[in-house]
């Protein structure tokens, strides 16, 4: 890896290359506005120049991009749980299993999702790419489970999982960007309780995974 003039990064400059991505990470995550964030005060944060900030980022577009890449890719943690099998008796258990482990990681990095999401809405290609690249393996993961519960059925062809599988994803995410982003505006605010929106999310996806057969 190299920084900003082509010079080969030792272990000092990865660490504070490190630093200043896990410091805008915290920041985000600890309700700071994003037209607040700049290169100085992630710098500052992290307790370093703003000189020293330029070294490994052009400004804070860049560190954000970074972010965002480092984040999606950990949606490699969700996919694992896809690549097992669904049996349609326990479906209930690995949809929780599945939520579970999606809230988790939104917990983990609810700042630089909500950046990410809010950035494609306003047109960042680069983000919008990064998000579909982390986006496809969960989806081509979700689309073979609802057609292996749908087999034999003749409910569900191959585009139809698809386009469940992106509804489900998409509409996982943004829900769950707009509860977070509304409880950092406003603490206070009347939202959705984390553990109802589990619920609607286990019971949305067991609706869309199994033939209707199976749900009485």
């Amino acid at each position: 890896m190299q920084n900003k003039h082509g010079q080969h990064l030792k272990p000092k400059g990865l660490e504070t290359r490190r630093r200043l991505l896990q410091t805008a990470a915290t920041l985000l995550n600890t309700g700071v506005a994003l037209e607040s964030l700049s290169a100085p005060s992630v710098a500052r944060a992290a307790g370093l120049s703003p000189a020293a900030f330029y070294i490994y980022f052009n400004d804070i577009h860049d560190l954000l991009l970074e972010l965002t890449r480092e984040t999606v890719a950990k949606m490699g943690d969700l996919v694992a749980l896809l690549r097992e099998p669904w049996s349609a008796d326990a479906v209930r258990r690995h949809a929780e299993q599945f939520v579970d482990a999606f809230h988790e990681y939104w917990c983990a990095n609810h700042g630089a999702l909500v950046f990410s999401i809010f950035a494609v809405n306003n047109g960042d290609k680069d983000v919008a790419q990064l998000r579909r690249e982390g986006s496809y393996p969960v989806i081509r993961a979700l689309a073979p489970q609802m057609r292996r519960l749908h087999e034999g059925t003749g409910e569900l062809d191959q585009v139809s999982a698809v386009a469940r599988a992106n509804l489900l994803w998409s509409g996982m995410q943004h829900l769950t960007a707009n509860i977070f982003a509304a409880m950092r505006e406003d603490p206070a605010a009347e939202v959705l309780d984390p553990s109802d929106l589990k619920k609607t999310e286990v019971d949305t996806l067991i609706r869309l995974i199994l033939p209707a057969s199976c749900q009485g």
